[in-house]
């Protein structure tokens, strides 16, 4: 083992320093005199570009989203290193992010996000919300790694941030779009931006409804699944009365009622402790036992019955202030966001209610977040000094069948979570430059955080609480810190070192089946070493970029299926059963080629092993951790071309796409049923266009070559299944742009 450590140890020291590259890369933009651009960022709380930020980072422009065709943030953020986007068993259409092995384990309100997301600088704390549509958005900013001092509230993995557009008082402008696909696919969106006082007041409104039609279905009733049917609004109004301060008011809506996911169901145990019963009834009443006969076909069809749909309202409001007091900026972010869904999905595929899983959930959070920051020390410094608060409130509800409906006797619950959650955090950092090329910043956060939890869990059949009404209390302090170190050798090459601490907040075992398994789990803790370059060659032609890391990962949160040891009837137990060691590497670039094409790739390898597992937590040392392949590349090109058609400058842009995973597991207890194999994915685009004109028509593709593979899988085995639930077919479209 120590000799392999060592190996692994020279061998990636040797590949950091031989690429002379940057730890963290942005996918940039390209100028018209064919050098890279600079992208401007605030992950230190302040205005930065990409490459000087000693941080492991991606950011990508609208020009990039558009190049790609991309429509969600999911559609994105996996370009960059190390970065997974993962469904869930909720049915709905929440969105699970990991980052370097670190996310969530599940759905449920009553555990947190690993990476947070946010929105215009506002902090989202459910899932169901994470899935954010890309409409009118400015950039997205990816942070890999702890981001705890700065970000704080389970940022553990690293961080997630979609910028927006503000209203520009200087002059109207807008934009529409459209996109018809396969399956009925039919986007339509707009932005309008209107100064109301030039250079002083502006308002902009845009919307996006989103339609396409299911591309699963059952065959015992025939109703579509997997579909699509979303509003999406926002609108700001900007005022900037002088050049020391200007008031942002913001809000933003989507709305959702579409077909539920579909389940496919790879295995079925029928002689568990709920199958062996219930087909016995079966049986005995003329019903058909559930068995192999019920495995799903193919991969997008099964035999449900049941269809919850997934519907969600979703709507936040946000107040920003910002003041110039010389020398420095205060910056207020106040916050309300309200979250209502039901969704749910038929784990059992079957016409029969042995998994019709239904979901609903409220939610709403109110934060405000104030910052100060600024130079001193005769510009030597740049500091941020702030504070954080977040009250929480929601209700979850799930509802259970694991029984015939006709059968007056089965393991049938509803489990509701009523919660509150506070948080507050005080933080500081500063960057001070010893010498004009060599820096040292260093940061701290105290965050204080408490959850209530009253849980109830009923059996529906045996009219009897397993759990009665049963309220739980817990808190939670941390003390987070990075320190880092970074030299400028020139311009365009900058190395740095640095170690982060993050941490993501205990929780309660929201699926509890008794008082005594309701229990709250401990934090997650986090601790990254790392080291790296960026740099810039060829005249600014070339971007090559790389991060060496190891992550102490301490305190995993996740859900066991064990026996419960009394009864000897599986249940759901969530504690903190094991440690982990990360070590990762990380390569990102970008090339100007020449006469108009360009390549950019990233690659990413993990390896990560247990540490420390609790006896009787069922995790093998040679288990690896979920969502967490040991390789991933991406590989892109675009060749752009003038075109003798309408104006001089329009172009034509070829542009494919590749991105390959190695295999890896879904759930902590790995299993062939929960294991993804490696796949290869290719996208493409063929558009053409006029930047004076304004339009832009272009031919996609996505998922070119039909490839089917998993975004969530689990092995329910001991209680009745294994399912999984598949990513969407290939799919060849049309889109058009017009900017006014």
């Amino acid at each position: 083992m120590k000799m392999r450590d060592s190996g692994w140890f020279y061998l990636t020291s040797a590949l950091a320093l031989g690429t002379a590259s940057a730890a963290s890369a942005q996918m940039s933009s390209v100028s018209d005199g064919e050098r890279i651009e600079d992208i401007v960022v605030t992950a230190q709380k302040r205005e930065q570009t990409v490459q000087t930020v000693p941080i492991a980072m991606s950011a990508v422009t609208a020009n990039d989203l558009e190049r790609r065709s991309a429509t969600n943030i999911t559609d994105i953020v996996t370009k960059a290193p190390g970065v997974e986007v993962t469904t869930s068993s909720q049915g709905g259409s929440n969105a699970g992010f990991f980052i370097r092995g670190i996310g969530q384990f599940d759905f449920i309100a009553t555990t947190d996000p690993g990476v947070g997301v946010y929105l215009d600088g506002v902090y989202i704390a459910r899932t169901a919300g994470g899935a954010l549509d890309l409409l009118d958005i400015e950039r997205v900013e990816v942070l890999r790694g702890p981001q705890g001092t700065l970000f704080g509230k389970n940022a553990v993995g690293g961080a997630i941030s979609v910028y927006t557009l503000a209203p520009d008082a200087r002059e109207a402008s807008g934009k529409v779009v459209a996109r018809l696909g396969e399956n009925y696919r039919m986007d339509v969106g707009g932005m309008v931006n209107l100064p109301i006082v030039t250079d002083q007041l502006a308002v902009r409104f845009s919307a996006l409804t989103k339609n396409q039609r299911g591309y699963g279905r059952s065959l015992f009733d025939n109703q579509k699944t997997n579909g699509t049917d979303q509003l999406i609004m926002r609108g700001a109004l900007r005022w900037t009365p002088s050049p020391d301060f200007y008031a942002e008011l913001a809000g933003d809506w989507t709305h959702v009622d579409e077909q539920e996911k579909m389940a496919i169901v790879t295995a079925i145990n029928a002689n568990s402790f709920v199958t062996i019963p219930q087909n016995e009834f079966a049986v005995a009443n003329g019903l058909q036992p559930y068995d192999d006969r019920f495995l799903s076909p193919g991969s997008y069809r099964n035999f449900a019955g049941f269809h919850p749909g997934n519907k969600a309202d979703i709507w936040g409001t946000r107040l920003t202030l910002s003041w110039d007091i010389g020398g420095a900026e205060i910056k207020s972010i106040t916050a309300y966001r309200d979250l209502t869904s039901a969704t749910g999905l038929d784990f059992d595929a079957s016409p029969y209610a042995l998994g019709d899983q239904k979901v609903d959930d409220t939610q709403n959070q109110f934060s405000q977040e104030l910052v100060l920051t600024g130079k001193a020390v005769g510009d030597r410094l740049d500091y941020a000094i702030g504070g954080y608060y977040l009250r929480e409130k929601g209700f979850s509800g799930i509802y259970l069948p694991l029984s015939y409906a006709e059968n007056p006797d089965g393991f049938d619950t509803y489990t509701t979570n009523d919660f509150k959650n506070r948080t507050a955090a005080l933080f500081a950092q500063g960057t001070y430059k010893l010498t004009d090329a060599f820096s040292l910043t260093a940061g701290g956060r105290y965050s204080y955080e408490k959850k209530i939890d009253t849980i109830e869990t009923y059996a529906n059949k045996f009219f009897v609480d397993l759990v009665p009404p049963t309220r739980q209390s817990d808190s939670w302090k941390f003390f987070t810190w990075r320190l880092a170190m970074q030299y400028e050798f020139s311009r365009d090459l900058m190395a740095y070192a640095s170690a982060a601490t993050g941490f993501k907040s205990g929780g309660f075992n929201g699926r509890a089946q008794s008082v005594n398994t309701f229990l709250s789990f401990d934090q997650e803790k986090a601790i990254t070493y790392e080291a790296g370059v960026k740099s810039r060659l060829f005249d600014r032609r070339v971007q090559l970029n790389a991060a060496l890391f190891q992550t102490d990962y301490k305190n995993i949160q996740t859900t066991l299926n064990l026996p419960d040891p009394v009864t000897g009837v599986t249940i759901n137990v969530v504690g903190n059963p094991a440690d982990a060691r990360i070590r990762g590497a990380e390569l990102e670039g970008l090339a100007l080629v020449g006469d108009g094409l360009t390549l950019d790739f990233s690659a990413t390898y993990l390896d990560n092993k247990y540490r420390n597992i609790v006896a009787g937590a069922d995790i093998d040392a040679a288990d690896k951790l979920p969502d967490t392949p040991k390789w991933a590349v991406n590989l892109g090109g675009e060749y752009r071309f003038g075109v003798p058609l309408g104006g001089e400058d329009t172009m034509a842009a070829i542009r494919l796409d590749w991105s390959y995973k190695s295999s890896f597991y879904f759930n902590a207890q790995n299993s062939v049923y929960n294991l993804q194999k490696g796949y290869s994915l290719f996208n493409g685009r063929i558009g053409i266009g006029s930047e004076a004109d304004g339009w832009n028509l272009a031919f996609y593709g996505k998922n070119l070559f039909d490839k089917h593979y998993a975004t969530h899988k689990e092995d329910l085995l001991a209680f009745v299944y294994a399912i999984e639930l598949i990513a969407p077919p290939r799919e060849l479209g049309i889109e058009f742009t017009k900017s006014f």
